[in-house]
């Protein structure tokens, strides 16, 4: 197994390793040797970057400074997964975290932060947020609840820590059976706490699990982010070669979609004239079902027109008027072979109107829903912004067409024949399905008067993106910038609401919400303090749900690695 040495232990943009392993370990430790002397056994190089101190008066005075101390490693680390994802993930390097007393609670909250794809484990010793019996928890006191875990635990009986235990993520938490932080077991004996490895025989095993996480790492999940795709398709009779073509690439578009999406859905809308009926209407609405969406484009069928230009403006609003799911990759695909009229008879849409519609600051016009087999959106509703592309058979239709793909970030495909009609909508699938995906998380627990952390780590996006949070869903933007966490203190205890919006360069853009829980510092539950007793120089209370010493600065520990055979 060879080890890669990171820079100096200085800041975390200091911290970064020339080269990428397969494996890196991000490890977040109090000042103590506890998981030093684990992972130092386990044979790899420690790099530490140092948090604020956490002092025992303040861990037991509310216990608020524990979540601050949290929060910040929490925003370090995730930072820094995001910064050496972003230089390796190409590579396909990976993190385990670990994490000893405090230091679990920031590994748990980081992993639930980031895509479940970048996390190839999580290694504890002295959990305090433990749950009896969970999976991969282990040893002696693995029977018992963590006195962190008793602490947030709500009235009805429900904890917010359980979220963590169903991340497909391996996991090895390992538990002292007279440790008071992880069994739950109050006591103002701390030395089981800080004993971990302690033992050699003891020290060896738990490198070795260690260790085997490194190599057992399973290969990397698939990108779960959705997204939609809506096809707005000229029916009229000079269409026939291409409506042949675009049936006879369905299969190729949806192996193209299910390639760069887990989570896809594609829809129909056909669109013809002004006169003699239906303007446009929706064929096959958003759906996952594939073969109904082939069978919607085999049946099709090209008739009548006979002159141009054509209602492309009514066909792009009614598929503008989609279900569109606003925190999926959206596109808006247009395929004809004639100019539009501008502006349109009947309705008067323009393609100024069309262009602020698909950019979401203008709502749906009222015509739109009467040219709709399903319920979408409903007329008077801003939609999310969606970007237009055309596949355009016409010289005219392609001059018309590129503002408003420009304006929007979709692109013009000129193409000159049936035969480029699926080569086309596979590079349009390619290029669509970069646009960003907003994903949003709060902590699992937030308390009212501490700074809590809003990650916005879980979000894809291809090159630079802005990142733009809204802390109560007030419709006003709280903080904007290329990072992708921001830090928040909500005053007072209750429900709220927080949004982001991710926009890259090209103004594509997702959003995301999540509800926010604020609690009460006093609604933690602290259960009948016992009478302090010193531990080598500290004062423990010990307390049911409260009892535990999580001491000095929290260190984010990275340690690289690389696979290795068994020696």
């Amino acid at each position: 197994m060879s080890v890669l040495l990171a820079a100096a232990p200085v800041t975390v943009a200091q911290a970064q390793p020339a080269t990428c392993g397969e494996v890196e370990i991000v490890a977040f430790s109090d000042t103590g040797e506890t998981l030093s002397r684990i992972i130092d056994t386990a044979g790899v190089t420690v790099h530490r970057v140092e948090h604020p101190p956490v002092t025992s008066t303040d861990l037991f005075d509310g216990n608020e400074a524990l979540f601050d101390s949290v929060e910040r490693s929490r925003l370090l680390g995730g930072e820094y997964l995001r910064e050496r994802y972003e230089e390796c993930g190409s590579a396909g390097t990976r993190f385990i975290l670990a994490g000893h007393s405090q230091g679990v609670l920031a590994a748990r909250e980081v992993a639930l932060d980031v895509p479940a794809g970048w996390i190839a484990g999580v290694f504890g010793v002295g959990d305090p947020a433990q749950k009896a019996g969970a999976r991969g928890v282990t040893g002696g006191g693995a029977g018992g609840n963590g006195l962190h875990r008793q602490r947030v635990g709500k009235d009805d009986g429900t904890a917010s820590s359980d979220p963590f235990y169903d991340l497909p993520v391996p996991v090895f938490l390992f538990c002292h059976d007279d440790d008071p932080v992880c069994a739950g077991t109050p006591s103002p004996d701390l030395g089981p706490h800080f004993g971990y490895g302690e033992v050699p025989e003891e020290r060896q095993e738990l490198a070795l699990r260690l260790r085997d996480l490194v190599e057992a790492a399973p290969a990397p999940l698939p990108d779960p982010g959705p997204a939609d795709l809506m096809f707005a398709i000229d029916t009229t009779g000079s269409m026939t070669p291409f409506l042949a073509a675009a049936a006879a690439s369905a299969e190729s578009t949806a192996d193209a979609l299910r390639a760069v999406s887990s989570k896809a859905r594609v829809g129909l809308v056909e669109y013809r004239d002004h006169g003699g009926g239906r303007a446009a209407r929706t064929v096959v609405p958003l759906t996952e079902d594939f073969a109904a969406f082939e069978s919607g484009l085999r049946g099709l069928r090209a008739d009548g027109g006979g002159d141009t230009p054509e209602a492309v403006h009514s066909g792009l609003v009614t598929a503008l008027g989609a279900d569109w799911d606003r925190g999926a990759a959206r596109a808006l695909i247009v395929l004809g072979d004639g100019p539009a009229h501008d502006s349109e008879p009947v309705t008067g849409l323009t393609a100024a109107a069309v262009t602020d519609i698909a950019r979401g600051v203008a709502p749906l016009p009222g015509g739109a829903a009467s040219a709709r087999t399903v319920t979408g959106p409903g007329a008077g509703v801003r939609i999310p912004p969606v970007p237009v592309y055309v596949l355009a058979a016409n010289d005219s239709l392609s001059a018309q067409m590129g503002p408003i793909t420009t304006a929007t970030g979709g692109a013009v495909f000129p193409i000159s024949s049936s035969d480029e009609v699926g080569k086309s909508v596979v590079r349009v699938v390619e290029d669509a399905t970069t646009a960003p995906t907003a994903g949003l998380r709060a902590a699992v627990t937030v308390l009212a008067g501490t700074r809590t952390t809003l990650s916005g780590l879980g979000s894809s996006r291809a090159g630079d993106a802005t990142f733009s949070f809204d802390f109560d869903d007030d419709g006003v933007i709280d903080r904007s910038g290329l990072d992708a966490t921001a830090t928040h203190t909500y005053p007072a205890p209750g429900g709220t609401t927080a949004r982001l919006v991710v926009t890259d360069r090209r103004g594509r853009s997702s959003e995301a919400v999540v509800d926010v829980e604020v609690r009460a510092p006093d609604s933690l539950h602290r259960g009948d303090p016992r009478p302090p007793a010193p531990t080598g120089g500290l004062t423990f209370t010990a307390a049911a749900g409260v009892g535990f010493v999580l001491l000095g600065c929290g260190i984010l520990l990275l340690v690289t690695a690389r696979r290795r055979g068994r020696r």
